[in-house]
């Protein structure tokens, strides 16, 4: 199974392929499709604006997705 993280920050990338690669076959970044993870966080809460950004790119790629706010 493939997961990606809905982030354009390389050091949080690094860190989330550390923790995922023994459980995931692969772990890509917005970057490796051509989008961006900058989307307009609308919530008020933290889990409404990873909400926001993770439904944007599972609409995009239909890939599991991990967001970080």
């Amino acid at each position: 199974m493939d997961v990606i993280v809905a982030t354009g920050n390389k050091g949080k990338l690094k860190e989330f392929k550390k923790m995922l690669s023994g459980y995931f076959d692969n772990v890509y970044s917005v970057k490796d499709f051509g989008l961006d993870a900058d989307v307009e966080e609308t919530g008020t809460t933290f889990e409404e604006n990873v909400l926001i950004k993770a439904n944007y790119v599972k609409a995009k790629t239909d890939l599991a997705v991990i967001a970080d706010d």
